[in-house]
């Protein structure tokens, strides 16, 4: 059994791309947020052979929604610096209590708590 945490682990400890070259920090990063993604959707004890195409497409469907979200949130923010969007904020709104119900059941409900 190879749990999905110690395989991410291992390709980070690598840290070579697909081109067979040492990843930039930036890179990285962005790895790291996304294998936290995948250890918190999957369940980091999973076993990665386990793993259907299936459970592969619900994943990158979360990560699809949670795009849209996170773009109606910043459609709201701007719309509330403007004084002739208030009617765009109302009907945002609902969207952004999405948002947050998202983000918490995504990221658990400390997150949450820190985005109000």
């Amino acid at each position: 059994m190879v749990q999905i945490r110690a395989f991410l682990a291992q390709y980070l400890a690598d840290g070579i791309t697909a081109k067979s070259e040492r990843a930039w920090e930036c890179t990285v990063k962005k790895w790291k947020a996304t294998m936290d993604r995948l250890n918190r959707f999957f369940g980091s004890e999973r076993d990665i052979s386990t793993i259907t195409h299936d459970d592969a497409h619900k994943f990158r469907k979360s990560l699809d929604e949670l795009n849209a979200m996170w773009w109606t949130f910043k459609r709201l923010q701007a719309a509330e610096e403007s004084a002739d969007d208030r009617k765009a904020v109302e009907l945002l709104t609902g969207k952004l209590a999405k948002l947050l119900e998202a983000v918490e059941s995504y990221c658990g409900s400390q997150a949450g708590e820190v985005a109000r």
